[in-house]
């Protein structure tokens, strides 16, 4: 298996303007109804459908939703001003480093992530929208389709490396126009984890070399933990 080992410049090109990369991501993404509600300008439409969630055999049907293009960077979550400071001891939580404004935001715990949505005017996204906005009706394997992970994303990266920016590969896009559903960070959710109780569900994967990156990714954590490899987005 190819594996990627960072941003080049060419795939960092948009990723200081993450609004107008997630602007170019509509023409890729099924257009909701004329009568649904827009979504803010930072969000993208999921129209209602139905899909077979991963190790499931029944399908299930999705009601219409937004959620954010990209995840939450570190730039948005320093301007909410009730919002808590993230965990800093690991060298690659982004919010104590110079010139990562448009990286997602890290080591954030499931209530500080939660918090964060709510001030917003937003929400956590539940675990099966979370999963249906990555693979959309047609339950691809990773969010741009079938193809084995290569240099779609944001994976197989170093300590000294972390994250990347926000919305810095094109090809990982997934079937709606939504960024880094695999790779960079993985995502809490609003979802309590059935086989972890007390735990919230995590889903995708993260920059590390040691992290699934398929759709069905998933995990149960302690909403008190915070991670470098862990961060968020909301939904609406």
């Amino acid at each position: 298996m190819a594996l990627a080992v960072g941003c080049s410049r060419s795939e960092t090109a948009t990723s200081t303007k993450p609004t107008a990369t997630a602007k170019s991501a509509a023409s890729v993404a099924p257009s909701a109804s004329a009568s649904a509600p827009a979504c803010p300008e930072d969000m993208r439409v999921i129209p209602a459908g139905t899909f077979r969630p991963d190790g499931t055999s029944s399908p299930t049907d999705v009601k219409q939703f937004c959620i954010d293009t990209t995840e939450v960077t570190v730039a948005a979550y320093k301007a909410c001003s009730s919002c808590s400071a993230p965990e800093a001891s690991s060298l690659a939580c982004n919010s104590s480093q110079s010139k990562r404004d448009d990286h997602p935001i890290n080591c954030v715990t499931w209530a500080q992530a939660d918090a964060y949505c709510k001030a917003v005017s937003k929400r956590l996204p539940t675990d099966i929208e979370w999963e249906y906005a990555a693979t959309g009706s047609e339950e691809k394997t990773y969010p741009w389709g079938n193809a084995a992970a290569a240099s779609q994303l944001c994976w197989h990266r170093s300590p000294r490396e972390g994250t990347c920016a926000v919305a810095s590969f094109e090809s990982g896009r997934s079937p709606f126009g939504v960024e880094d559903m695999a790779g960079n960070v993985r995502e809490w959710t609003a979802t309590e984890s059935s086989d972890k109780p007390g735990s919230r569900v995590v889903r995708g994967s993260g920059w590390g070399p040691d992290k699934p990156v398929r759709n069905g990714a998933r995990d149960g954590l302690d909403p008190k933990k915070s991670a470098d490899d862990l961060g968020f987005r909301c939904a609406k």
